[in-house]
């Protein structure tokens, strides 16, 4: 998501980086329907054709997609390479897109970023409100895709039909119907991330999921097959609908450039914890509900989780903002502008992009007398190296540090 983030266009963003998130679901499928067409051959051997299909096809595809993939604009003007930056501009935007302001832009946000040293201290203690802003909203999206009990319909859905009496073909084919769907729904939320914006969908995603988070607590409790069927169909539409995708989108573009490596890892990590907690404790903890039956404890389980979902939908009301049509170097300034002004509900910055770009360029020039903002003011102007390729010669790879 990082790097796709860094080399789309920014009215285009959301659609290109949910992209990975529609193969990884095509790649969920995939396995649903691999585990339809082995469920009669023998276990030992089963496991190990599903594998064996996963090994091939992921190198092939990845070989194939280095051939083609350009370097990242971002990077090569923070190495000092713009005559490169232009050449691959020159290939992710339209005609009439003013290229040279792209790389200004470029070139005042990695200026204003230079000085800032890039440490976990500066990530764990944030030297500013705006990146302490900016990093809660990253990890934050990132753990809360996880903790509203997704895994947990994800992984034992077979085990919670089986136990309800559904015959294991029918389990089987509604782990499917569940991989289309969501497949789906990933491809309408690309479609309108650019245009509605991420708070909307977001909004409208967790709501989603807290009704049917409640649906399927209520269908435990009235012992209706077909009922926790269909809600756990629609939770899994509304996950894939908004925060699935959204989760690493935001990821991605909200972090500055000197410390977006190290927040993207954070995310990354966080989003894993709560994705193995949830996971490995669902059995334990359902168990562990108050209820007279198992269905009792299971419609506890999920009645719990439908209260953390109202609790995530406040929070994203109440401090998630909008970062639509922003480029990642405008990003900054949305976060300094919700540092600086007093919260009022879904309050969001909604400043122009010439607007900003001007501010931008004004704290550049003072950036030289400034100390108050040290992760993303700079006191030493860069100066671009030699147009020579960073492939070329032997002393231009010497200087050239991995991306």
């Amino acid at each position: 998501p990082v790097y796709i983030a860094e080399v789309a266009p920014k009215n285009f963003r959301g659609e290109l980086v949910t992209w990975s998130e529609i193969s990884i679901n095509i790649g969920i499928l995939t396995g649903f329907v691999a585990s339809y067409l082995f469920r009669n051959v023998a276990v030992d051997l089963a496991w190990r054709l599903m594998l064996g299909c996963g090994v091939f096809a992921p190198v092939l595809l990845l070989g194939l997609t280095v051939l083609v993939m350009p370097e990242s604009p971002r990077w090569l003007v923070a190495n000092g390479y713009e005559a490169e930056a232009r050449a691959v501009l020159a290939r992710l935007t339209w005609p009439w897109e003013d290229r040279a302001a792209i790389v200004a832009d470029i070139r005042d946000a990695v200026a204003t970023e230079r000085c800032a040293v890039a440490s976990w201290h500066t990530v764990f203690h944030p030297p500013t409100p705006a990146l302490r802003r900016a990093l809660l909203t990253g990890i934050g999206i990132a753990t809360a895709q996880q903790v509203m009990a997704e895994e947990s319909l994800l992984f034992y859905m077979p085990r919670i039909l089986r136990d309800m009496g559904v015959a294991n073909d029918h389990v089987f084919l509604a782990l499917i119907a569940m991989g289309v769907l969501k497949t789906c729904a990933i491809v309408v939320s690309a479609c309108f991330l650019d245009t509605l914006g991420r708070r909307p969908m977001l909004l409208l995603s967790v709501a989603g999921m807290a009704a049917s988070l409640a649906a399927i607590a209520a269908s435990f409790r009235l012992h209706s097959e077909w009922g926790i069927i269909a809600a756990i169909w629609t939770y899994m539409a509304c996950f894939s609908l908004g925060i699935g995708p959204i989760c690493w989108l935001m990821a991605s573009e909200v972090f500055p450039l000197s410390v977006r490596a190290k927040g993207m890892a954070l995310a990354t990590v966080s989003n894993r914890i709560g994705s193995t907690v949830i996971a490995i404790s669902f059995l334990s903890w359902a168990k562990a509900m108050p209820g007279r039956s198992k269905n009792g404890s299971f419609s506890s389980y999920f009645v719990f989780f439908t209260c953390v979902a109202c609790a995530v939908w406040l929070v994203i009301y109440l401090f998630i903002p909008e970062t639509k049509g922003k480029s990642l170097e405008e990003m900054q300034h949305v976060f300094e502008q919700l540092a600086s002004t007093p919260r009022r509900g879904a309050a969001a910055p909604v400043d122009g992009a010439s607007r900003i770009r001007a501010d931008s360029r004004d704290d550049s020039r003072d950036a030289a007398e400034s100390t108050e903002n040290p992760i993303l003011r700079c006191d030493a102007p860069t100066h671009p190296k030699s147009s020579q390729s960073p492939t070329g010669d032997g002393s231009a790879d010497a200087k050239r540090e991995a991306p």
